[in-house]
């Protein structure tokens, strides 16, 4: 039972560590935390079964059409909720409000279009294999696999490739990378996309474990935020850690302890962290001057 508790952990955390780096895309380029996350996480979802339902398009299809209508939400979310606020007062935390608030609207659109029901979302494989003592789906280690893939593509992303670098040098200083000719609203921009495409994905991964609704992205906004502050904000490594932290933590809490506690995990973490380490077990101290 330990090897499958860990293989649940592992897969669990990895999807929470792609909530998590959707998170520091957004702090690293506008020093915001964006609290719609789990929204985008949901509209992806449904969107897919609504373009595949309502207008018979294959699945494949359906899922390309829903991230990119969910990448141009998190350009919505930015122009709308975001940038409003920071122009306003930079040092305004405003935005807590307006990207919650951007959340409890999409959340209410899904409602309004899909209802309360849950729907069921198609496996990408089907069967188990025997791993050890451990009997596993197959569908389990796919998303394992393609998280592990997409965990590395990310990580090529940004410290590869120019515009990966150039996400970098805003995030380091906004100022003096748009001196050297970065253009920073473009890379604001990019940044939304890529925390909504994440968020996405994580979505389209976990839909076929558990039902899809209107509400499926909430308990996700919270362990892939405690992800990131446990493994520090700002932080991919961190994120990453944080998340296969907080999923194997909460598989053995629920299978050797008391299955109600699992989803406490994440917020458990959170709490001690912000205590013992608030800048997480990879961030840095920070100090600026005001």
């Amino acid at each position: 039972m330990l090897l499958l508790f860990l293989i649940l952990g592992i897969t669990w955390g990895g999807i929470y560590a792609l909530v998590g780096l959707g998170f520091n895309t957004t702090f690293w380029t506008l020093r915001i935390l964006n609290f719609a996350q789990g929204e985008y996480l949901m509209a992806a979802v449904l969107l897919s079964i609504g373009f595949n339902r309502w207008v018979n398009l294959p699945w494949p299809i359906a899922i390309v059409l829903a991230l990119a209508v969910t990448a141009a939400l998190g350009l919505v979310l930015e122009r709308v909720a975001i940038r409003p606020v920071l122009q306003h007062d930079p040092r305004s935390h405003s935005w807590v409000v307006t990207t919650l608030g951007a959340g409890i609207v999409l959340q209410n659109l899904a409602v309004l279009l899909f209802g309360t029901s849950e729907y069921p979302f198609p496996k990408l494989m089907e069967g188990v294999v025997q791993l050890l003592d451990a009997r596993v789906e197959k569908q389990l280690l796919a998303v394992f696999a393609i998280t592990v893939v997409l965990v590395v593509l990310f990580d090529i992303f940004v410290n590869r490739t120019l515009m990966g670098k150039a996400i970098k040098a805003v995030a380091f200083d906004r100022m003096a990378a748009e001196a050297q000719g970065i253009n920073s609203r473009g890379i604001v921009m990019l940044s939304m996309i890529l925390m909504a495409l994440l968020a996405g994905i994580a979505g389209l991964l976990i839909a076929p474990m558990v039902s899809a609704h209107p509400y499926m992205g909430t308990l996700m906004t919270v362990k892939g935020f405690s992800a990131a502050v446990l493994g520090g904000l700002g932080s991919p490594v961190g994120a990453i850690v944080g998340g296969l932290v907080v999923g194997i933590a909460e598989q053995l809490v629920g299978g050797y302890i008391n299955p109600g506690l699992k989803d406490a995990i994440g917020l458990i973490f959170l709490f001690v962290i912000l205590i013992a380490r608030p800048q997480g077990l990879f961030g840095k101290k920070v100090a600026e001057r005001v």
